[in-house]
């Protein structure tokens, strides 16, 4: 009778230790590929499209602000494209690190957020806004507070 037991428990354990391991196929491979390169033209023309935007905006706002408007629009498009590079390379390094799409426009993301940041404490505007609004939400404690009284 224990021989019994025992032989079922070694067919329970042989089944379960052969599961199906995984098959090369060649549909396997393409998915893959094409998995790979959908994600690197997304990121591409992801990167291409914010650069687009940054550059076109950059030349707008110095054509309004830059005393030698020309001068100014000449340098910010070798600046936008040396962003670009900057932006392709850190793509290729991605793609070739196999960084997921999410993480990589999460990253650049928080990078262009913190450039802004930077820039705006850089130039001094974003101090003049703090005190600015610290102005106005003391004008307007004053106001509550005699409005109160």
């Amino acid at each position: 009778m224990s021989t019994l037991k025992q032989e079922k428990q070694q067919k329970l354990r042989e089944d379960a230790d052969t599961d199906k391991h995984y098959e090369w196929s060649y549909i396997r491979v393409a998915e893959g590929v094409t998995t790979n390169v959908v994600s690197a033209v997304l990121i591409g023309l992801g990167a291409i499209i914010l650069g687009a935007v940054y550059g076109i905006w950059v030349l707008i706002l110095s054509a309004l602000h830059t005393p030698d408007g020309l001068v100014g629009i000449a340098a910010l498009i070798l600046l936008g494209a040396i962003l670009m590079l900057v932006i392709l390379a850190i793509v290729i390094y991605a793609w070739v690190r196999g960084i997921s799409s999410a993480t990589l426009a999460g990253a650049l993301l928080g990078a262009m957020i913190g450039a802004a940041i930077g820039a705006a404490i850089d130039s001094g505007k974003l101090s003049d806004w703090i005190k600015a609004a610290t102005a106005k939400a003391q004008e307007q404690k004053n106001a509550t507070k005699t409005g109160s009284e």
